[in-house]
């Protein structure tokens, strides 16, 4: 006996049937060959049976998706937790981290931008230091040609010296120093 016919005897259109079959023929007599039940009525039970039938085996494909979906749903938030969620806060603890340098670089390029101002300001300082340097080494020169010259005249004025104390006198004569 099919499902099909266990559950065709457990409703009330069989019943029905049954009482009005005075000649107790076999109401489910299927003809192979054509694929249907002799009785009528029976056969029109038994298509809305298959389409039925073909509906429930639908919906349990569907449900079957969706299981499995649920499933797969289920085991993506088992990987969150276990998995993308460490993964979230390592990313949340970079990010800080990246931050923080963020801020240490904003520190130290602004340190190193006073410090490259300062070296200008120093270096300013040393090329104003040069040229003094230059105009004082320009003026030890001057003095020391000064010195030289003043040495030479110093003898020339001992020379001048010696010959008036030898008697030379002033004129227009040049003397032989």
């Amino acid at each position: 006996m099919s499902d099909f016919e266990k559950w065709f005897k457990a409703t009330e259109a069989y019943k029905m049937m049954e009482e009005q079959n005075y000649f107790k023929m076999n109401l489910f007599f299927f003809v192979t060959a054509r694929n249907q039940y002799s009785h009528s009525g029976v056969q029109v039970a038994y298509l809305t049976w298959q389409h039925q039938q073909a509906e429930i085996d639908r919906l349990s494909s569907v449900l079957d998706e969706r299981t499995k979906e649920w499933l797969q749903a289920i085991e993506c938030g088992t990987y969150f937790e276990n998995v993308a969620k460490p993964l979230k806060a390592e990313n949340d603890s970079l990010k800080s981290q990246l931050n923080n340098m963020e801020a240490c670089y904003i520190h130290v390029k602004k340190e190193r931008d006073d410090l490259q101002v300062r070296a200008s300001e120093l270096l300013e300082g040393v090329e104003s230091a040069m040229v003094q340097l230059d105009n004082w080494t320009t003026a030890y020169e001057i003095l020391d040609e000064l010195r030289g010259e003043h040495e030479s005249f110093t003898e020339t004025r001992q020379k001048v010296e010696a010959q008036i104390e030898n008697g030379a006198r002033l004129t227009k004569h040049q003397i032989d120093l």
